[in-house]
């Protein structure tokens, strides 16, 4: 037996009470082994022998047995503490951290998909309500429609004027989505409103537009059938459309009660408490743009046809009824309005029969009547413009929301008239939009997290069985302080130290210089960090876990870390640093429109933003799968070092991701909340919750231009038609 074999077979018998805790048995080995190459130098440079000097060394060192208790009594405390430290480890924080980090994405995700749903009780705290007040919202839900659901909450009260006009915008959007209604029932549904409102004129305008749809129809001309001609089915239906016209202009309103309805349901839920609850509840008040009253908007485009129809035939009275129905609808709707929704009703309705009064007079010929209406619709435009920043305002607006950016475009005009304040106004909405993305990312990043936690795990389980048989079962390597501060500092508190001062500091060129909010520089600067925190963070526990292995004696590879893992983080920074410098943003937000509040536009934008940010996290994921492949290969002769690698990273990730979800999320959050309650745009006037304050000046304003250019236009369309 040599030397070596025998030192080794009596540190093994001295420490064999040491076992339970491989660690640091190896660590106690080591250094008896050091202890007794010690003696041995010395006994040779006092003249001895090889032989000598390893029988005197094995001679000082004493009885194995003797020994070993002595160690095994030193040590016993420090046992437990290690035992107890690889407990908590291994079954309370890495656990932990899996859990919160889960329960953490999952709220994330389900916040990010409460956004858009304004028409949905479920966008909202709904833990206090009561049974009636989600019943004012979605109704009988034992009902197959959502028309029959609302239908519900009318025929409990069937006097209430607002509970009937909320069922019949149901219904008609039933129609358009043909959910089991017909025109016939849609009829029949329409003439109970002469009974339960009869001063309200919206009911005979959408009966004499379900006429006009049944009175038309389209035929196709032969041989090529390609162009579809207008023809009148039925003249009943048109006679009756007539009619309904006619008894709508005697009626001294026109009334959807939206805002009512909208006031009533949001009295149940309270101010919003939640950035995005909020969002939903403007979007709500802003839906009456989307859910128009008037059955078919297209009918009207068709008017010219059918006036032109029934002037043929000599029904001259008949024909200025239908000339001027349009007229008279959008004047009562716009001195009926109390949301901007109304009011961009009116102007759609307008614009589209202005639209189709011009192509007419252009069909047939008539130059100088087309002119007129291209005027009215000029004066029209012109007047919108003024509210949607494409003339005076224009230069001064700038988007402070990826989720609604014409929300903050619209604001400007009404909040200051001075462009120095621009900036400021914007300023909330813009950090926020950045906090919002940097807690999804977060989100994003934990995911991660979490599947190399749950791969760590699934490698070392995969070495433990390679190596079991061999005696080369994977450790656990407790980190000792410092090695854990060197690791904290290198691999997470300077990267995130980095990007705070870059993205928070003005001096440096933070976001309070930024005018614009910049999606896909934001998307970059936290892949960038991310990437850096993931391949630090390991780099630096390989690094030390291979100094470890090497003092220890445990089989390791030349290199802590493979060059394929150095490859993976260089393509994945060039693909980084090409995005930033090649690709645009996605978006012009400043250029979007100031008044189509809560447009797909906006939630679009964000929803490409949510999947670009989903993108770079999959592609950290994929590449640490790779990894994992990379370890799950490796060599028996590498299985301890590979396996102990994943066991001891456990904790460090673990660690990770319960900085990020139980630091970094609420200090976010903490952030967002102050944003949100400071931001001037989303002031609400008291007791409407929902209504900015900026909004309810802006349809005030906007409802006055509106009247004013309607009897402009009204004086050329008598003059001229």
């Amino acid at each position: 037996m040599d030397k070596a074999e025998r030192i080794a077979r009596v540190v093994d018998q001295a420490t064999s009470r040491l076992k339970p805790d491989p660690e640091l048995c190896l660590d106690v080995q080591a250094e008896l082994k050091s202890h007794i190459e010690e003696t041995i130098d010395s006994c040779r440079a006092e003249g001895m022998s090889d032989d000598e000097s390893l029988e005197r060394a094995l001679e000082v060192f004493g009885s194995a047995e003797e020994v070993g208790e002595k160690l095994l009594e030193a040590n016993m405390y420090r046992m437990k503490l290690r035992a107890l430290a690889r407990i908590g480890l291994r079954f309370v924080i890495v656990p932990a951290a899996i859990i919160v980090g889960v329960v953490i994405c999952l709220h994330l995700i389900q916040r990010w998909e409460t956004f858009g749903k304004s028409y949905s009780v479920h966008a909202f705290e709904t833990r206090h309500m009561s049974e009636a007040e989600k019943f004012l919202w979605e109704g009988d839900t034992t009902r197959p429609y959502g028309s029959s659901r609302q239908r519900a909450i009318w025929e409990a009260s069937p006097e209430n004027k607002v509970y009937f006009a909320n069922y019949i915008t149901s219904l008609q959007g039933g129609y358009s989505h043909a959910k089991g209604v017909t025109l016939d029932f849609l009829e029949q549904e329409l003439r109970l409103g002469e009974d339960v409102d009869p001063d309200n004129s919206v009911y005979n305008y959408s009966l004499g537009m379900l006429y006009l749809i049944r009175a038309r129809t389209w035929e196709f001309n032969e041989p090529d059938n390609t162009r579809p001609t207008f023809v009148i089915r039925d003249d009943t239906f048109l006679q009756k459309a007539v009619d309904e016209f006619s008894r709508a202009r005697s009626k001294p309103y026109y009334k959807t009660y939206y805002s009512e309805m909208t006031n009533e349901r949001f009295a149940a839920i309270g101010e919003p408490q939640k950035y995005e609850h909020l969002v939903n509840m403007v979007l709500a008040r802003w839906g009456g743009c989307f859910r128009t009253m008037v059955l078919d908007s297209e009918a009207f485009e068709l008017l010219p046809s059918f006036a032109e129809y029934l002037m043929d035939r000599g029904r001259i009275e008949e024909a200025e009824i239908l000339v001027h129905s349009w007229k008279d609808m959008t004047d009562k709707m716009v001195a009926g309005a109390e949301d901007s929704g109304d009011l961009i009703n009116a102007y759609v309705m307008a614009r589209k029969t202005l639209d189709a009064y011009s192509k007419y007079y252009n069909q047939i010929g008539d130059s100088a009547k087309r002119h007129k209406m291209d005027n009215c619709k000029k004066l029209l435009r012109e007047t919108m413009h003024e509210y949607q920043g494409d003339n005076k305002w224009s230069k001064a607006f700038t988007t402070g929301s990826v989720i609604m950016p014409s929300l903050f475009n619209g604001s400007f005009p009404f909040l200051s008239t001075e462009k120095s304040d621009y900036e400021e106004i914007n300023r909330a909405g813009r950090l926020r939009d950045y906090i919002l993305a940097e807690r999804m990312f977060l989100g994003i990043l934990s995911s991660v997290l979490i599947v190399i936690l749950i791969e760590a795990c699934l490698v070392s389980f995969w070495q433990n069985i390679r190596n079991r048989q061999k005696g080369n079962t994977p450790l656990l390597l407790i980190p000792r302080f410092h090695e854990m501060s060197r690791v904290l500092l290198v691999g997470i508190i300077a990267p995130i130290a980095v990007y705070f001062v870059v993205t928070r500091v003005t001096a440096i060129g933070g976001r309070e210089n930024a005018i614009t909010y910049r999606p896909m520089q934001s998307l970059l600067e936290f892949s960038l960090v991310s990437v850096a925190i993931l391949y630090l963070t390991l780099g630096s526990s390989a690094r030390t876990l291979h100094k470890r292995c090497k003092r220890l004696g445990i089989s390791s590879p030349p290199k802590a870390i493979g060059n394929r893992y150095h490859r993976f983080a260089a393509i994945f920074l060039l693909v980084i640093v090409f995005l930033w410098i090649f690709v645009p943003e996605p978006l012009e937000y400043h250029k979007m429109p100031g008044l189509y509040y809560g447009s797909h536009l906006d939630i679009k934008s964000g929803t490409w933003f949510f999947a670009a940010s989903l993108l770079i996290g999959s592609l950290i994921v994929v590449g640490q799968t790779l990894l994992v492949v990379r370890v799950l290969s490796a060599k028996k002769s590498y299985g301890q070092y590979y396996g102990t690698l994943a066991r001891s990273l456990m904790p460090v990730f673990a660690l990770l991701l319960l900085v990020f979800t139980l630091v970094l999320q609420p200090a976010l959050a903490a952030r967002e909340d102050y944003l949100f309650k400071n931001d001037p745009v989303l002031r609400t006037v008291p007791g409407q919750p929902g209504r900015l304050e900026w909004e309810s000046k802006a349809t005030a304003e906007l409802k006055a231009e509106l009247e004013k250019v309607l009897n402009d236009i009204d004086v050329v369309m008598r003059k001229e038609i």
